[in-house]
């Protein structure tokens, strides 16, 4: 558990700087890299737009879903503008852990 707790607060801290240094106003993309850079300087394992197959019936779709950033193997992180708009929170993009996952089958 303190590992987990070690490697949050990491993320939550290199969004902070990111978002600071950079300010309101950029394409997802920036953000997305610059926090990219932050965590691999940190020493955490960073696969950015990993894709995420899925099975819908018998259609298996290669890429289902991409991942914005996926750190450690387990943290799935997406950073989206317009949610911080849609939910009125100051920061001009939210980081958002959207899942801790266990990923045996992406490309």
């Amino acid at each position: 558990m303190e590992k987990i707790n070690q490697i949050t607060e990491q993320i939550i801290g290199a969004a902070m700087r990111v978002h600071t240094a950079l300010g309101p106003g950029l394409l997802e993309s920036a953000y997305e890299a610059c926090l990219a850079y932050e965590l691999a300087k940190a020493g955490l394992s960073v696969e950015r737009q990993k894709k995420l197959p899925i099975t819908y019936g018998k259609l298996r779709l290669e890429e289902g879903c991409r991942i914005n950033l996926l750190v450690e193997g387990w943290w799935w992180l997406s950073s989206r503008p317009s949610l911080a708009l849609r939910t009125f929170m100051r920061p001009s993009f939210c980081l958002i852990c959207v899942s801790r996952v266990v990923l045996s089958d992406c490309s």
